[in-house]
């Protein structure tokens, strides 16, 4: 047994007051006279023995009775199994599992006030000079020092929903690494709701001075109906065309469900809707088509609508934003004026008003603007030179589309640098007679251009050709093949970007193509399908930085606003990577929703941030199923997970704070003793 208030024990130097009152007070004689005393001789002798055992008994009373109440005082208890010192050689840490789906109602009221309150509780159990820390999803600065139990107590009521989710893991060992300091017991709490989403575990790096008590805020699991991802798929938006959005929508529910997705495009400027009917337990791949008639920044928002069950609200909006240009840039780079071949790509993007086209001699080309075309095409080079292979790679990383035509006699060595990372070679020259006879229908280029290709149709014919090789290894693919199975054209991605390659050239002695039909679907599709492949939407808490296309060198004068919420704005951090720009918001965002870039008040670009869709598969682990997960992690003998009481009241952890208390048991004591001296004064 130990002492929390060992210093009261001096106390017990007031056993000395009965002593004293026991020899003086009860040494004290009365006389009485008696006309007789000879018959009082053996009362007396009687009486006198009587009375010093009642004197005792009441001077032991007294004595283990100011004995006990001095005990009561020093707070007595026996330290719990997980205490290696008393109460104040203890830190405890206290994690509140902030995500979404804590702010959720339960029979009781909503889990996070719930959680909040028992944390509290928890604090009020310790002493007041124990240190305590405090842990959320939002990881932030002010909870990584040691808090006074007034401190702690703040902290936890201003403690809000969040979209940021952490792994028990990361949890685990942000309280180890802030404990470590200490050279104390560690009492950790966890309050959670033990979602499954993002409580899978594996081997922790184990810190055996923590001993873990677990809150799990069991919940049933909930029925959702949720918007998981949205995408196009084709890189570049079109105006004044069809556009078809794809969703992927999930029902967790057991019912199937009727619903409506409804599209909104910068605030009704365009709208769509589809109707659809998904199955119970299945997702659902929906098409809502669209038309943009102007060029700019979009900013979509997806709803579902007119479903049956009103609890099915949970993650049932989805943002995104895209920029649509006035124009597509295509630069065509040419080594020899005498190829004649620029006025076969003239002729053809001057019938395209969607189309800015510019032809310069790779002699007299701009290198520092070659990045902002969106389509370059290297029409009859000899050589790459090891100035325009960079320009080329960082075209490709920041999503442009590059279409190699080869020259009539190229430096193998320059060309098979410059596509190495895509396991393509140019092996030699190959004169010999051949035909296109294949044509890749399945890919995009030719995706919904032709139904079929007949055996007598009039394809295009070479006469000189370089031996194109593919790796095995390759992630290339043939797009049109000659009668002698070799390449024609190769598709290859690269980075962020895509290079379209022909084994010919385009000069009219090595072959028809660019007299023929063919040539105009492939170029205007290659065309049509290029452009920087766009992110349409970023995940709150994952994504702390933002591609941005504006044209900016600096963070002076930018300045970010939620498009539906003026009072949500910040400057962001600002970063170039070669012509990359980024935009830093680490956790500056905590909203869902579409989101301007303005430069000096004007606006450049925009972006959305969705909630972490993690959260929204609202399945829990039960207390069987979690204990498998810490056998997994390697620390279910730290972890006591508790049941929570039934009526919603708190977990009583005073046994975990102190050990088992016996101040209660002294106190009683204390009164039975005065009990028993009262009965011997009155009774003996």
């Amino acid at each position: 047994m130990k002492f929390l208030y060992p210093e009261f024990l001096w106390a017990l130097s007031l056993i000395a007051i009965p002593i004293i009152i026991h020899l003086f007070n009860f040494r004290k004689f009365k006389k009485v006279y008696f006309s007789d005393i000879s018959l009082l001789k053996e009362v007396k002798e009687e009486t006198k023995s009587r009375s010093q055992l009642k004197h005792i008994l009441i001077l032991i009373s007294r004595i283990l009775a100011i004995s006990a109440l001095v005990l009561a005082f020093c707070y007595p208890f026996i330290p719990s199994d997980n205490q290696k010192g008393d109460n104040l050689d203890k830190t405890v840490s206290i994690y509140i599992d902030n995500s979404l789906s804590m702010d959720i109602k339960g029979p009781n009221g909503y889990f996070l006030d719930l959680a909040k309150n028992q944390a509290m509780h928890i604090v009020n159990q310790y002493n007041n000079d124990v240190k305590f820390h405090l842990i959320s999803n939002n990881f932030e600065a002010k909870h990584q020092r040691a808090l006074s139990k007034n401190e702690i107590i703040e902290l936890i009521a201003e403690i809000s929903p969040t979209s940021i989710q952490k792994e028990l893991k990361s949890i685990y060992t942000r309280q180890s690494e802030i404990l470590k300091s200490f050279d104390t017991q560690k009492d950790v709490y966890w309050l959670t709701d033990l979602q499954k989403s993002n409580r899978e575990m594996d081997l922790f790096q184990k810190d055996s001075t923590m001993s873990i008590f677990l809150i799990p805020y069991q919940n049933n699991e909930q029925e959702n109906l949720y918007i998981d991802s949205v995408w196009f798929n084709t890189p570049s938006r079109k105006l004044n065309q069809q556009e078809d959005l794809f969703v992927r929508v999930i029902n967790t529910s057991k019912d199937n469900i009727q619903f409506k997705l409804d599209l909104s495009i910068n605030r009704n400027e365009t709208k769509g809707l589809t109707n659809c009917k998904i199955e119970a337990k299945s997702q659902l791949i929906a098409k809502v088509t669209f038309k943009v008639k102007s060029p700019g920044i979009k900013h979509g928002t997806l709803k579902i609508s007119d479903y049956p069950n009103p609890n099915l609200t949970f993650d049932d909006t989805y943002y995104f934003s895209y920029f649509i240009k006035e124009k597509i840039k295509v630069l065509h780079l040419f080594n020899n004026i005498s190829q004649n071949t620029t006025s076969y790509f003239q002729s053809l993007y001057n019938t395209t008003p969607l189309v800015d086209f510019e032809s310069q001699s790779i002699n007299q080309a701009d290198y520092s603007s070659i990045h902002s075309n969106d389509l370059i095409i290297l029409d009859g080079l000899t050589n790459i030179t090891s100035g325009l292979k960079s320009i080329i790679y960082e075209c490709l990383e920041n999503g442009k589309t590059i279409v190699v035509y080869p020259g009539s006699d190229i430096d193998q060595e320059s060309y098979n640098d410059l596509y190495n990372p895509t396991s393509i070679q140019f092996n030699g020259k190959d004169t010999t007679n051949s035909i296109v006879t294949e044509l890749n229908l399945e890919h995009a280029v030719f995706k919904n251009v032709f139904e079929k290709v007949n055996k007598n149709m009039n394809l295009p014919k070479v006469r000189k050709k370089y031996n194109l090789s593919i790796a095995s290894n390759s992630v290339s693919n043939t797009i049109i093949s000659l009668n002698d199975l070799s390449p024609f054209l190769v598709y290859s991605e690269f980075k962020n970007g895509v290079i379209y390659s022909f084994s010919s050239p385009a000069d009219e002695n090595a072959t028809n193509f660019v007299n023929h039909a063919l040539f105009v679907p492939v170029m205007l599709r290659i065309t049509e399908l290029c452009g920087t492949k766009q992110k349409l939407d970023y995940v709150i808490g994952l994504d702390l930085m933002v591609k941005t296309n504006a044209q900016i060198n600096s963070s002076e004068g930018l300045s970010v606003t939620h498009l539906n919420k003026e009072n949500i704005n910040f400057i962001p951090g600002f970063t170039k990577q070669g012509v990359t720009n980024s935009l830093i918001v680490q956790e500056q965002i905590q909203n869902d929703g579409n989101f301007n870039l303005l430069k000096s008040g004007l606006l450049i670009d925009g972006f959305s941030f969705n909630y972490n869709r993690d959260e929204s598969n609202m399945s829990f682990y039960n207390k069987n199923e979690f204990n498998n997960q810490l056998t997994r992690a390697g620390i279910k003998d730290q972890v006591k997970i508790y049941d929570l009481p039934p009526d919603g009241d708190y977990i009583n952890f005073k046994n975990e704070a102190l050990g088992i208390l016996y101040w209660k048991y002294f106190i009683v004591l204390t009164l039975v003793f005065l009990g028993i001296e009262i009965l011997l004064i009155r009774i003996l």
